[in-house]
Order: structure tokens, then sequence, then C-alpha cells
């Protein structure tokens, strides 16, 4: 939100006293849909946390002792989420190269080069969306727990515990 706002102040100083004779110009421009791109994300990203805060507060509070755990929404998110996530991408790849290879061959003058590029195109995004995020995804949590874990007590532990026999 902090950016949106930062543009928005950046251009009402451009456009201080004359933006009736420029509103055309700044809402058909870039820099325009950069600011409702992003201020777009930031409500829903909110709006998302605040859900997924409330459901946590209300869990708490309505049903203090039920099965619900943090693992519960960490799976949603991680998982459920990132697999909607990941097949729409994999859709719109799809779709690109199904239109980037459909639009030159339907007029009779297919472009070797394009279909080429339209092809390695769509097997690196696949295999990044495929591979590295789910990847990713998977492992940040094990990371972050493992950074966390005090190896000082474990060690102290281990070393009070009687060896087996």
């Amino acid at each position: 939100m902090s950016v949106y706002l930062f543009l928005i102040a950046g251009t009402d100083h451009v456009y201080k006293g004359v933006y009736f004779l420029n509103s055309e110009t700044w809402t058909r421009s870039s820099l325009c849909s950069v600011a409702g791109i992003v201020v777009t994300i930031s409500c829903e990203g909110s709006l998302t946390f605040l859900f997924l805060l409330t459901r946590f507060r209300y869990s708490n509070i309505v049903d203090p002792f039920s099965d619900v755990n943090g693992w519960q929404y960490s799976f949603a998110i991680f998982a459920v989420l990132n697999a909607i996530i990941l097949t729409l991408i994999m859709m719109s790849y799809a779709q690109m190269y199904k239109y980037v290879s459909g639009s030159r061959s339907g007029s009779g003058r297919a472009d070797p080069t394009e279909l080429v590029l339209a092809r390695r195109s769509l097997v690196i995004n696949l295999w990044l969306a495929v591979l590295f995020l789910p990847i990713n995804s998977t492992l940040n949590p094990l990371l972050y727990t493992i950074l966390t874990i005090d190896m000082k007590s474990i060690r102290a532990r281990n070393k009070r515990s009687k060896p087996i026999k």
C-alpha cells in the first residue's frame, strides 16, 4: 500500500492544479495501471490475512480444545492455495502456447522461430512452476523450523540421557 501511496503522491505533485487537463493521459498510462495492480494486490492480501487471523481467533475462542491446530492453516495455504495457483499458471501458459502456435499457423505463414521460442518459454516456465515453486513452498517451513531449534538444549538433553546398552 505504501508503494501505491507514493505513486499517487508523486502523480499528485506532477499534475497539481492541472489534473483535469491530463486526466485521460494519466488514466491510460502504464503507471496508472501499475498503481491499480499494486493497490488491488495490497487490498486482497490484507483481506486474506484478516480472514485467516479472524478464523484462527474464532477457533481459539469458540472452541479452544478442538483438533484445529496451526498445521491446518499451514496446509491450507501451502498445499491447497499453492496447488490452485500452480494450476492457474500452467493453464495460462498452455493457453499462451496455443494462441502463439495457432495465430501464425492459421494465416498459413507459420514462423518456426516463434514456435521454438514459445515452446522453450512454455517448458522453462512449466518446470519452474511445477518443480521449483512447490519445493520452495514445502521447504520454507522446514528450514525456518530447523533454524529456530535451540541446538544447545538438544545437546544438553542428549548428554543427560543415559546411553542405551
